[in-house]
């Protein structure tokens, strides 16, 4: 089949032949800086150590795919479909991820840095070592994420590692524990009864309660 990549402006990156535009993409991984591929199946692709910088990749899905290493600077990546994909040691400074779903994505050492991820879904995402200094993470979600070892993480996430399910609290208002995610104030009026039907005991109970008014007085400050 014959297939043609452009860039954002239209103009023809590459044109040639190939059993499926995926094997395309892959034969040029090397060179789709400002590759327009919005809206594109990309699943399970191996773009490992690609050029995607400033490429448009708007609701693209790359569920599954190997991105490790890849450049993606100030990419496109709004709405995109990024479950379960590899991310190791990539390049994402200044990409938007806006809206985009990034459950279970691996991250480890990425470079987050300027990179928007307001409103991502990063549930159970790995985020360890990776550089997060200047990242937008307003209303993230980052419920079970792990964030070991992240740097320059801002002021305004605040992480408490429990004695069962991990505090996080985004802003002043968006506080995340385990897989439930609502204001600050509502968890204080509601911890106790959201407790007992977890089977907290009433030991946790009061220990939530307690990083619950630490926050709230954090926020004073």
């Amino acid at each position: 089949m014959k297939c043609i990549i452009k860039n954002t402006s239209g103009v023809v990156l590459h044109a040639g032949e190939a059993s499926s535009f995926k094997e395309f993409i892959v034969a040029n991984k090397g060179n789709l800086s400002e590759a327009s591929l919005a809206y594109t199946n990309l699943e399970g692709v191996d773009l490992a150590g690609a050029d995607l910088s400033y490429a448009d990749l708007y609701d693209v899905d790359l569920r599954g795919a190997n991105l490790a290493g890849a450049d993606l600077t100030r990419a496109d990546l709004l709405w995109a479909k990024l479950i379960g994909v590899n991310l190791e040691g990539a390049n994402l400074s200044g990409a938007d991820f806006r809206v985009a779903k990034l459950i279970g994505a691996s991250l480890q050492g990425a470079s987050l840095e300027k990179a928007n991820l307001q409103y991502a879904n990063l549930q159970y995402a790995n985020l360890r070592d990776a550089n997060l200094e200047g990242a937008n993470l307003l209303w993230t979600d980052l419920r079970y994420a792990d964030l070991r070892g992240a740097l320059g993480l801002p002021a305004h996430v605040k992480q408490i590692k429990g004695s069962n399910h991990t505090v996080i609290m985004v802003g002043k208002d968006n506080v995340s524990i385990g897989c439930r995610r609502n204001t600050l104030a509502w968890w204080l009026e509601n911890y106790r009864k959201i407790g007992e039907k977890e089977g907290y005991n009433s030991k946790q109970i009061a220990e939530y309660g307690g990083y619950l008014s630490a926050l709230n007085a954090s926020n004073a400050l």
